[in-house]
């Protein structure tokens, strides 16, 4: 056990002085992963550009139903890598029976009397809960949190509350992970060749925001990203 700890230390010594780290060897593992996937798929005819190349000119404004390139969730666009998303569907709710959710498929707890009313569902103080639909589709990315945190995610899990957000914090997603850890939690699972339909729930104060202002955004300010009007005038 003794000679086992002291070859341990001494490759760890090897590293450190040759200036590597583990991050880094890992994150040179994934850019070999993903040149090999994108020469594949370029061979084999089935490569996507997607609807819309990233450029560095924001913001950019999408419409409804419109396909373009989920920038938040893949690891290296430089790379060629692709998640083709869109927003297809929007719509508003002050009770979450009606919205479809019940109460402990949320993310967090509502304050029960102040937020929320068990007993009928209703959303309480002008909050409403908006109920949005993507879809995404996985042509050859590699998640980022594998990168640098590959003991809580796999290669493919991606996570929901960095994908974008709309009017408020999401409390619902219909793919997500189980587990008592939010990394966990939010996190989903797309496979390359794979596609899904996500719905999620945004908790909206409407004292605060004007439904005719809501959008589909994935930076702040939101003038430095992606921009979906949701048309819930």
């Amino acid at each position: 056990m003794k000679k086992i700890c002291i070859a341990i230390a001494v490759i760890y010594v090897v590293l450190m002085l040759s200036g590597c780290s583990a991050n880094e060897i890992n994150v040179e593992k994934i850019q070999s992963l993903n040149s090999n996937t994108k020469s594949e798929n370029i061979v084999s005819g089935s490569a996507e550009s997607g609807e819309n190349i990233p450029s560095d000119t924001y913001p950019k404004y999408f419409s409804m139903g419109e396909k373009f390139i989920a920038e938040t969730l893949v690891s290296d666009i430089s790379n060629g890598e692709v998640i083709n998303m869109s927003v297809d569907d929007a719509k508003l709710y002050d009770n979450l029976t009606d919205a479809g959710i019940m109460e402990d498929e949320l993310f967090d707890d509502f304050d029960e009397g102040v937020e929320y009313d068990g007993e009928s569902g209703k959303l309480l103080g002008n909050l409403g809960i908006l109920m949005v639909t993507y879809t995404l589709e996985n042509v050859n990315a590699v998640s980022p949190e594998y990168i640098y945190d590959p003991d809580n995610y796999g290669m493919y899990d991606f996570r929901i509350d960095v994908m974008g957000t709309c009017g408020g914090p999401i409390r619902y997603s219909n793919h997500h992970r189980e587990g008592e850890l939010s990394h966990h939690y939010f996190a989903f699972n797309l496979e390359p060749g794979k596609s899904i339909t996500m719905r999620c729930g945004y908790l909206v104060n409407l004292d605060d925001v004007n439904p005719d202002d809501i959008a589909f955004t994935t930076a702040w300010p939101h003038e430095n990203g992606i921009i979906v009007k949701l048309n819930l005038g």
